[in-house]
């Protein structure tokens, strides 16, 4: 049952280090994450450290919102209309390089390759519930917050969802899948959705 009175906030620099440790441990049984590191152990040395970086770059330059017990981290940026963001390439990888690294650049560049360019949106990154705390409401007290927030500025917003699992959640929200899912090779699916202000 959705608990009341939820608090969402942006969170600050200093909190980094402790954002990053919660959405580690939020997304460590994603859909994506399984997929891109199918060893445990890389999976809890290796993706963190990744996190960290995204989660340091989207306090600096995006925004991160979370629920005051960092049950719930969300990531967010804006695009800009024709905006070119350079995908990542195998080619940049020595021939050494670990399974996860080629996965994981894959991953990135298919959505890349998939993110819309006709407007100016809000991007949802990644949003991620910690599995003990899932179901309370905490994933939906996020989008509510931040979309109304979209909506009075006349934003529209876009994301992947990760899984049929959560789709239902961004459905419940305003968004559409646009397009065909994102298929990546021997692995799942995700779903680009959009979601026009109201």
């Amino acid at each position: 049952m959705p608990i009341e009175n939820i608090t969402v906030r942006r969170a600050l620099e200093p909190e980094a280090a402790e954002v990053s440790a919660a959405m580690a441990a939020n997304f460590m049984d994603e859909t994506v994450c399984t997929y891109v590191f199918t060893d445990e152990t890389a999976r809890r040395e290796v993706y963190p450290q990744f996190l960290a970086g995204q989660i340091s770059e989207s306090l600096a330059g995006g925004e991160v919102l979370i629920t005051e017990d960092l049950a719930a981290v969300s990531i967010w940026s804006y695009r800009k209309k024709d905006e070119e963001h350079e995908a990542p390439s195998l080619d940049t990888l020595p021939p050494d390089a670990p399974e996860y690294a080629r996965r994981g650049i894959t991953v990135l560049s298919m959505i890349e390759q998939r993110h819309p360019r006709h407007a100016d949106h809000l991007y949802l990154v990644a949003l991620g519930v910690h599995p003990d705390h899932r179901g309370r409401g905490l994933g939906g007290a996020v989008l509510r917050h931040r979309l109304a927030e979209a909506d009075s500025r006349g934003e529209p917003v876009y994301l992947e969802a990760s899984s049929t699992r959560n789709r239902p959640l961004y459905e419940r929200h305003g968004f559409v899948q646009t397009g065909d899912p994102i298929q990546f090779p021997d692995g799942p699916e995700i779903y680009p959705m959009w979601r026009d202000p109201r």
